[in-house]
């Protein structure tokens, strides 16, 4: 199964040539409003960029919110990056950078995709190497390897607001043409746990302009429903994790609430849809009831799990996540952060958190650290492994934990470059 390995942003608000080595699970440390969810959007947004239509790409390129005014930033164009694997024998790098939509005294200037490659290196070989497969230097001015055994120098027509990848993908004798296609395929997903989780259960009535209007959550008790028809022993695996996390709940059943269903004999003008709900028993009540009458943790935990569960389903190989922790008891992260990797399987998860409880639970090379900076930007390391002892040490003598150590040293490095580059291993881009 394709895989997402390596990721590289740069240009987008604050992000300032980041690179993130994935692991199974990885986290991003900072601290309140150092850009970690800039990350995780920068991240998203670059994925989708690949996927979506010309003129999406268009209105992306002049996404207002995304444009840097930081001072060493702005003008900056965006830069996206991903490495990884194909399947067992063949790796990739790709990536793009496009110039922003910019408006001035002087006038406008439209974005256009301004570089774009492609490396592909087959580890079967007598001596395996990256060959290119795309070369693009400028709006148009593209080429792209049309044989296994030639040189990449066909050339290719390409608008400005399109990629040389999506393109290549409607060359069906192409003798790549599966590397291509999975590639446009690539899938990540951003899942929004600081969002109110009621909507995902809520049934409420509103008022619009003196009209009643119906809301009845998003669709994800209608996937636990289907889930549990379609696929038992996932659904099964689903609720025992939901219930080992909520250990008070003694039923968790997804169940139709309206039925759609008409006998064949009967010609109505109008079916009305089945509508679904989840219905729980909590110990301590004498009564089901609709989960979301529970609490706002609850509803965040089936919310993360279930959408792990779609990740698989939809083939996804990055799951993005913010502030894992949030509503979770810390006694509790632990064993959250086992069962998401169980479930992932081969999905990698990046996580952001402000709980120093987390590096407890995660080895170094799994951890970023946010460093401060006088540039107001991202800068983003892992700790020398060299060094781990040492900073347990350190931490020991202080009576704190690692996480607490790490967070201690965020707030207070500020311009101390010899104790950055002293524990710290120095920011690394994986540009071509």
């Amino acid at each position: 199964m394709k895989s997402i390995d390596r990721v590289f942003v740069d240009g987008y608000c604050n992000i300032d040539k980041t690179t993130i080595d994935l692991q199974k699970q990885t986290a991003l440390l900072a601290t309140n409003n150092y850009g970690k969810s800039n990350l995780l959007d920068a991240i998203d947004f670059g994925c989708l960029f690949i996927r979506e239509s010309q003129a999406n790409k268009k209105a992306m390129m002049q996404f207002a919110p995304a444009i840097s005014i930081n001072d060493k930033l702005a003008g900056e164009p965006f830069s996206f990056e991903v490495e990884g694997h194909i399947d067992d024998t063949t790796l990739y790098k790709y990536g793009y950078s496009f110039i922003w939509r910019a408006e001035s005294e002087r006038g406008v200037s439209e974005a256009w995709i301004c570089r774009e490659f492609l490396k592909i290196k087959k580890t079967t070989g007598v001596h395996p190497e990256y060959s290119n497969y795309i070369i693009r230097d400028g709006a148009t001015d593209a080429k792209y390897l049309s044989s296994e055994k030639g040189r990449c120098s066909t050339r290719i027509a390409i608008d400005r607001n399109s990629l040389v990848l999506n393109k290549l993908a409607n060359f069906d004798n192409l003798f790549c043409i599966n590397i291509i296609r999975e590639l446009n395929n690539l899938v990540i997903l951003n899942i929004d746990t600081l969002d109110n989780p009621a909507k995902h259960f809520d049934f409420s009535i509103g008022n619009l302009n003196g009209r009643a209007t119906i809301h009845i959550g998003d669709g994800l008790p209608q996937f636990l429903f289907s889930l549990k028809k379609n696929n038992p022993d996932k659904y099964e695996y689903l609720k025992s994790a939901i219930m080992s996390l909520v250990p008070t709940l003694e039923e968790f059943d997804p169940v139709p609430v309206k039925i759609g269903e008409l006998p064949d004999n009967q010609n109505l003008p109008y079916k009305i849809p089945t509508e679904y709900d989840v219905i729980v028993k909590d110990k301590y009540n004498n009564q089901p009831t609709r989960f979301a009458y529970l609490s706002t943790g609850c509803m965040k935990l089936v919310h993360i799990l279930s959408a792990i569960v779609l990740a698989k389903e939809k083939g996804a190989q990055l799951v993005l996540i913010e502030e894992l922790e949030n509503s979770v008891h810390p006694k509790l992260l632990r064993s959250l952060l086992s069962i998401i990797e169980d479930m992932c399987e081969d999905v990698k998860v990046l996580f952001t958190s402000h709980s120093p409880q987390l590096a407890q639970f995660l080895s170094p090379k799994q951890l970023y650290v946010g460093l401060p900076n006088c540039d107001g930007v991202v800068d983003f390391r892992t700790v020398k492994a060299n060094k781990v002892d040492k900073m347990l040490t350190v931490a020991n003598e202080m009576n704190l934990s690692l996480g607490e150590y790490l967070f201690m040293l965020m707030e207070d490095m500020e311009g101390d470059n010899d104790l950055i580059g002293m524990y710290f291993n120095k920011k690394d881009g994986c540009n071509e």
